[in-house]
């Protein structure tokens, strides 16, 4: 873990077991992933790229703050994947502090858990309806042309070149404690199936 990330917690000493540190934004390079992560993922990066120009980062990634972790991920393995798509020089992580063991059964937990859940597709095409969300913000959420056709008109998925209002907004950061400001290096993102890329 680099110096940067040591810092955000407190007092530069290793937090206990549990204790959460408030999330802030840090260098891309503090955190690293699992290299045995079973879960596969580089399929849904372009979506979760999308969904970060379009929402922001909703959620942090959560990141090990053990000795022998050394800033591993624990979730956000797909988020970390995208934001290196765009480019992105930081990111918004929280760091715990867990065996590495129990991180790992943590990170599969997390993936495992959110598959459980499924979806009142009433409601949601109520809220479709009501213009609450938009099918196109469904569509990069990751629900299926199937599944949109049956809430309403299905959009066009967000796959090929994206347009340019989508793609070359640069999303500005704030240090919540020197309160700095910077921009993410606009980027253009082009999808095709089984690939993505990035260019300046």
């Amino acid at each position: 873990m680099s110096k940067t990330a040591k810092k955000k917690i407190k007092g530069g000493k290793v937090a206990p077991a549990g204790v959460v540190v408030p999330d802030d934004f840090v260098p891309i390079e503090s955190i690293h992933p699992w290299k045995d992560n079973p879960r596969k993922n580089s399929h849904t990066v372009a979506k979760v790229a999308a969904a970060i120009k379009r929402f922001g980062w909703i959620r942090p990634i959560i990141a090990n703050a053990h000795p022998r972790a050394k800033g591993e991920i624990i979730v956000g393995h797909t988020a970390h994947l995208a934001a290196l798509t765009l480019e992105l020089e930081h990111v918004p992580v929280r760091f715990v502090r867990l065996a590495p063991g129990k991180a790992h059964a943590a990170a599969i937990a997390d993936n495992k858990l959110g598959e459980i859940s499924t979806w009142d597709t009433d409601l949601l095409a109520e809220l479709a309806k009501q213009g609450v969300v938009g099918l196109d913000d469904l569509a990069i959420a990751g629900f299926t042309p199937d599944e949109l056709e049956r809430l309403g008109k299905p959009p066009a998925l967000p796959t090929g070149e994206f347009a340019e209002t989508s793609t070359t907004r640069a999303t500005q950061f704030t240090c919540p404690k020197c309160k700095h400001k910077w921009r993410a290096k606009p980027t253009r993102v082009t999808v095709k199936p089984g690939k993505t890329k990035a260019a300046a």
